[in-house]
């Protein structure tokens, strides 16, 4: 009975929602990278109304960026 309740309990929203709020991670300090490619990130945009979507990457270091518009967002394309 013990085992039903705690189902119960673990799929019920009602439970879920009035239950503990357990406390996030705290936040810690990222040291910025020591040199250029390093450590950068991807992210695709899109896709636009014109069917197109925007490839952009950006070198945390440098912050240096770039931005190519991709008609077609596949893994050969993007390498």
């Amino acid at each position: 009975m013990d085992k039903e309740a705690e189902r119960l309990c673990r799929t019920c929203h009602g439970c879920q929602v009035n239950s503990e709020f357990s406390r996030p991670e705290p936040i810690t300090r990222t040291l910025p990278p020591s040199g250029h490619w390093q450590d950068c990130t991807i992210d695709i945009l899109g896709p636009l109304p014109t069917g197109e979507n925007i490839f952009v990457i950006v070198d945390y270091h440098s912050r240096y960026f770039e931005a190519v518009i991709m008609k077609t967002v596949t893994s050969a394309t993007i390498v």
